[in-house]
């Protein structure tokens, strides 16, 4: 089945009815009047009209002998009328010269915009909005009406016989008015994780197939373990939090859903993540964590993480070989205990005391009932990583209280390093630039995972209020190089430097 077309050369307007018996009022406009000049993206306005048409270009190439024939024959023209456009005729001596140099060709272009709407009042509006549109890109239209039967079938390839109002341009002119650009589409199949991860709606009302990873759009390339950390810069109250939410509520529609490690801030993401079933814990100053580091199998991954635990708390500048040796074998005899007996203040029990400035009394304040003790002394560890794909912590008192950041901040990273064993994996840092201030795991986690990352299969999102914040890091480019993605959301007193120099922006 095919629509019928009804045309009138008396208005202009076509009626195309569908085969289900639904009218489309159109009409047709043409370009009377060209710019003194074109530059590519002349008419980017039309893509933001905010109702259906159809655009037509066409352009037939001339030979250069027809070419110079045609401008001489305008010059000629224009000298035998008395024509004072002095300059106008200098462009086209100029034109000549750069058409016998084969530096462009002329040739006939045609032009015609196809608007539509549900009903005549509303063409009318559409007709109006269209030609303010094109007025304000330098060009007079004109609607057609007794050739509107003529330039409707132009539209299609091979009626150029039909074809109306044509003009004399040359290929950069072309170029300029018709340079096949339009608004990012992003990639909706055959990504590395599968389909996209949602859809969003650009300023002319076009799909946006959104994905953290960088693939090439026309590119099969599920499975690959491509780049796809991402960064999420938004000044406070412009909606950073809801909007990572989203997304990752979004993603969880995949099969399999990734496992998420969220580090938050504020409590931003708690509905969020209990809403999705995961496990949420708020670090709170003085309130036990919950945290109970030796509460874990004996590896060698694990003796070693542990006694550089115990040297960030004990928080001696250097260490001897034999304190180095003592902090290993006490953590392979704790381990080596019943699980209910592993805790800090046996740890701390088991320690030679060597004097006020010893091991044994460093410790003394991270075990129970001390100042500390909150941190690490909890009889379990209530950090489940097997019964919930969401992970969430609080860390808004941790990451502002210097003395317990980095082992705190270094304990969540060695647990998060045991989810990186291949399945797909995302975690989450709020305002992450406070916890890469000084040193700790994290600034190294940051570095050196993102770029390897990929090849586990996971990826990093970073949010921040402010550029400034992120670049003001000694590992800024490192994070900045390893990013895939980037989500600006609206700041009026961005800086050129951050955004251009900083964060490699282009001026567009």
């Amino acid at each position: 089945a095919v629509s019928r077309q009804r045309f009138s050369a008396k208005t202009g307007d076509f009626v195309l009815t569908t085969p289900n018996g639904v009218n489309h009022f159109g009409a047709i406009l043409n370009v009377k009047e060209y710019p003194d000049g074109t530059h590519p993206g002349i008419l980017n306005g039309l893509k933001y009209l905010d109702f259906e048409y159809v655009v037509t270009h066409s352009f037939s190439p001339m030979g250069r002998h027809d070419a110079l024939k045609a401008l001489e024959r305008t010059k000629g023209m224009m000298i035998s009328s008395g024509d004072k456009a002095v300059s106008q005729i200098i462009e086209l001596d100029q034109a000549m010269d750069q058409i016998s140099s084969g530096n462009f060709v002329l040739g006939q272009y045609h032009f015609t915009i196809a608007v539509y709407a549900p009903d005549q009042a509303t063409l009318s509006q559409h007709i109006a909005t269209t030609r303010a549109e094109l007025s304000n890109a330098g060009f007079v239209s004109i609607k057609e009406d007794l050739a509107v039967t003529a330039a409707f079938y132009a539209q299609f390839p091979g009626n150029w016989k039909y074809r109306t109002r044509l003009a004399n341009v040359s290929s950069l002119n072309f170029l300029g008015m018709s340079p096949l650009h339009n608004f990012a589409g992003g990639k909706r199949d055959n990504n590395p994780w599968g389909p996209c991860v949602t859809t969003l709606q650009t300023v002319n009302g076009q799909p946006y197939f959104f994905n953290f990873h960088a693939t090439l759009p026309g590119e099969n390339s599920l499975g690959e373990k491509a780049i796809a950390n991402t960064i999420v810069i938004g000044k406070s109250g412009t909606g950073k939090t809801a909007l990572i939410n989203f997304l990752l509520s979004q993603i969880q529609k995949l099969d399999p859903s990734p496992t998420i490690f969220f580090f938050d801030k504020d409590r931003g993401a708690e509905i969020f993540v209990r809403a999705c079933g995961g496990n949420y814990l708020s670090l709170e100053n003085g309130q036990p964590t919950g945290f109970n580091p030796f509460h874990c199998e004996r590896t060698e991954a694990n003796v070693q993480f542990l006694s550089d635990l115990v040297k960030v708390l004990a928080a001696k500048p250097v260490y001897t070989s034999r304190e180095e040796d003592d902090i290993f074998r006490a953590v392979e005899a704790m381990l080596d205990t019943p699980e209910h007996l592993r805790n800090m203040t046996n740890f701390q029990k088991s320690l030679p005391n060597m004097g006020d400035d010893g091991l044994f009394i460093r410790m003394r304040k991270w075990t129970a009932g001390n100042s500390l003790g909150w941190v690490f002394d909890n009889p379990k560890d209530t950090i489940d990583l097997q019964k919930a794909n969401i992970i969430g912590f609080d860390y808004t008192e941790v990451i502002d209280n210097p003395e317990v950041r980095v082992p705190v901040i270094n304990y969540l990273l060695h647990r998060l390093d045991t989810l990186i064993d291949g399945r797909r994996l995302i975690y989450v840092m709020d305002e992450f630039w406070k916890i890469l201030d000084g040193g700790g795991a994290l600034k190294d986690f940051a570095k050196n995972k993102q770029k390897t990352i990929r090849k586990q299969n996971g990826m990093g999102i970073f949010a921040t209020q402010s550029p400034e914040d992120a670049l003001g890091s000694d590992i800024s480019a490192a994070l900045i190089e390893q990013t895939a993605t980037m989500i600006l959301l609206p700041n009026p007193n961005a800086s050129r430097k951050d955004y251009i120099e900083g964060l490699k922006l282009t001026e567009s």
